[in-house]
């Protein structure tokens, strides 16, 4: 599913590691330590949020029925199948905010029964073992500390499992044959290394059962609860290990003693123990399911990814029944599911979804790797999500035996009826050295031969992220503004290969930019792109790329839309170092040695070139990129007069999660672009 922001902006991976960071107390990036003699400097005071004028009001409101309609066009997300396989539970956007519903598989057209949610959003859900429960995780104004709750299936009964300390809890595994426990891993404020926590359904303390200084998570336990599966993810290389519960000692199952270092998707044990499923690269560039006999490590059976060969495997979800082995195949731009001979691990079939994203296995809000839920007990049927550009996200199951599709919901989206058809492609564009760079484009279908459109080109988190053809209210929204809409997947991307994906590390983040540059020239001689207004825009990363973009080419762009982007470079560095995760020095270079690396590819070095009207965006609970980044730039801005307006969140995080920040953001925006450049009029 889309991630938390808008334009699939992921967790900024280069602030940590593989994972989401850790939680943080938002504000000023700590001053280094200095001697008793010497007065530490204040704090930087916040940037005041821009305040509207009665007419930006008025055109912001005018704007809203189109934004509220095509959120009404409401996504329902990541579903997972009761154990008898009779119930479905999935998120769904439909009151402004992912929430929890519990659905009959039978009656599609009934109403769904809400069972979690209000003022904030759910993460993710499972069902307890007997059917009778559900266990879910939420957090409050998106600071990512879950907490796991239970809730009986007609909504009563709520209770939070885990009131103590806040942590980041990722989300809970049940063993089949223990099913009075969980198992979850979790994680410190502000510190890179993990803890295992076993705990009764029942409620009381959670027992720390293994503590892992590198960064990683559960992805499984075993069926009697005695063991579990924890990817470790280190920035030199990610290990699959399995932690003995009682004792906390862990043995190392893969990569071999003296193999190359490899990336781990997930891993899942199988439905008789005997054997663990991996997704990993294998130190290449294609990856491959392995069969790993659990007690000798030997690989008993193997599948490679060949078709694309680029792309990695996500998700690997094996069947209760022990015959099947459905998987999610991650392309980058687009995602399939196949479904794989448990014993051999050939492929049985693929999926006829539709071109666009898939997801399979648990539901989540924000990621998690496990793909427990997606299966009934019996095997007879597994269930998926999938999301299109031209039809929001929604609830399906298939019959393992044949594929067969069939979908669970029926429910009636009044914001779709007046929509306009949009022609969507996938274009290569040739960067400057030979490389490719894949292309999302979103066009108006009717649209005539000399039409000229404004290009919004957007730029996802990450950096080892990718922009998925998906529903997309944002692109909807701009689509129907008269917008044309170009997503590009700049090297660094992931799903398009290991050496794509590593293209941009450190000094050859300037190699990146030259792809922004390349995207650039490629729209300018499109028919259709309107050259006198190209607006650049992304989130998180990619607000890191928007900064760039308007100070290192100021002449190509018109102006900038930036959500929780990176101003400081050292700054965010330094923040992420704080607390022990290496990635981002790994992804840009260390403060002390590679200072100059770093100055040079800080926005803020050169905020005094962005002449182009810049929107900011900021989420006041965020962690990954405090609010001082957005201060920072906002500040230097306002000095010099350069039109700039600034939009806070308060009960929000990394995110746009509620609706009424959805409707405030994208009206603001297109009212920013109107007053600016004179478009939307």
């Amino acid at each position: 599913m889309r991630p938390s922001l808008p334009a699939a902006l992921v967790l900024l991976a280069a602030c940590g590691s593989d994972l989401p960071p850790a939680v943080a107390t938002p504000g000023p990036t700590a001053p280094a330590p200095l001697s008793a003699s010497v007065a530490a400097p204040a704090a930087p005071v916040d940037a005041a949020p821009t305040v509207l004028t009665d007419a930006q009001k008025r055109l912001a409101s005018a704007a809203a029925p189109r934004v509220e309609a095509l959120l009404d066009a409401y996504e329902n997300l990541g579903p997972v199948l009761s154990p008898d396989g009779r119930r479905v539970l999935f998120l769904s956007t439909r009151g402004g905010v992912p929430e929890l519903y519990l659905a009959d598989v039978a009656a599609p057209d009934a109403a769904p029964r809400k069972l979690a949610g209000g003022s904030d959003r759910v993460g993710s859900a499972v069902f307890t073992h007997d059917g009778k429960a559900v266990l879910y995780r939420q957090d409050t104004n998106a600071d990512e500390n879950f907490h796991v709750f239970r809730v009986s299936l007609d909504g009563a009964g709520v209770v939070d499992l885990t009131p103590g300390e806040a942590l980041w809890r990722d989300h809970p595994l049940l063993p089949s044959r223990k099913p009075d426990r969980m198992v979850y891993s979790a994680r410190h404020t502000r510190e890179p290394g993990s803890m295992v926590f076993v705990q009764d359904l029942s409620g009381g303390k959670a027992r720390l059962a293994y503590t892992e200084r590198e960064p990683g998570l559960v992805v499984d336990v075993s069926a009697d609860g005695a063991t579990a599966l924890f990817v470790r993810r280190a920035v030199g290389g990610h290990t699959l290990v399995e932690v003995d519960l009682a004792t906390g000692k862990a043995r190392s199952m893969y990569p071999p003693d003296g193999a190359p270092a490899v990336r781990i998707g997930t891993a899942a044990y199988a439905a008789d123990g005997k054997r663990v499923f991996l997704s990993t690269d294998g130190g290449s560039e294609s990856y491959s399911v392995l069969a790993l006999d659990t007690r000798s490590l030997a690989t008993v059976a193997a599948y490679r990814q060949v078709s694309p060969p680029s792309a990695a495997v996500g998700a690997v979800v094996p069947s209760p029944r022990g015959d099947r082995v459905a998987i999610l195949v991650d392309a980058g731009n687009h995602t399939l599911v196949r479904v794989l001979d448990a014993r051999t691990l050939a492929v049985k079939f693929e999926l006829g979804t539709p071109l666009g994203t898939a997801s399979l296995g648990t539901m989540t809000e924000v990621f998690v790797p496990t793909g427990r839920g997606a299966f009934s007990d019996d095997g007879t049927h597994f269930v998926i999500g999938v999301s299109s550009p031209d039809a929001p996200g929604d609830v399906y199951r298939v019959d393992t035996a044949t594929g067969e599709i069939q979908p669970l919901r029926h429910d009636r989206r009044p914001g779709l009826e007046s929509l306009a058809a949009v022609t969507t492609s996938i274009v290569d564009v040739a960067a400057f050295d030979g490389l490719t760079i894949p292309v999302n484009l979103y066009l108006p279908t009717s649209l005539a031969p000399s039409k000229k459109l404004p290009t919004i080109v957007r730029f996802h988190g990450g950096p080892d992220g990718s922009e998925s053809l998906e529903w997309s209210p944002w692109t909807r929204v701009f689509l129907s503004a008269g917008f044309a809409v170009v997503e590009p997947n700049i090297r660094g991307s992931t799903g398009f290969g290991a050496a794509y994906e590593k293209a941009d590390d450190r000094e050859k983040r300037v190699d990146a930019m030259r792809d922004v540059e390349s995207v650039n020239a490629w729209a300018r001689r499109q028919s259709w792109c309107d050259t006198g207004h190209l607006i650049i825009e992304g989130g998180s990363y990619g607000g890191y790329v928007v900064l760039m973009g308007l100070t290192r080419q100021p002449k190509l762009w018109s102006a900038g839309v930036d959500l929780a982007g990176i101003s400081d470079l050292t700054a965010m560095v330094r923040y992420s170092m704080e607390a022990g995760q290496v990635r981002a020095e790994h992804e840009f270079g260390d403060p002390e040695k590679d200072a100059q690396v770093l100055l040079d590819l800080s926005p803020i070095r050169d905020a005094d070139k962005i002449v182009a009207p810049l929107f900011v965006y900021q989420g006041q609970t965020d962690t990954h990129v405090p609010r001082s980044q957005a201060d920072t730039i906002v500040r230097a801005l306002r000095e010099r007069h350069v039109p700039v307006e600034y939009m806070v969140a308060a009960n929000e995080g990394h995110s746009v999660d509620h609706r009424e920040n959805k409707v405030a953001f994208l009206t603001r925006v297109l009212r920013f672009l109107h007053d600016e450049l004179g478009l939307g009029e």
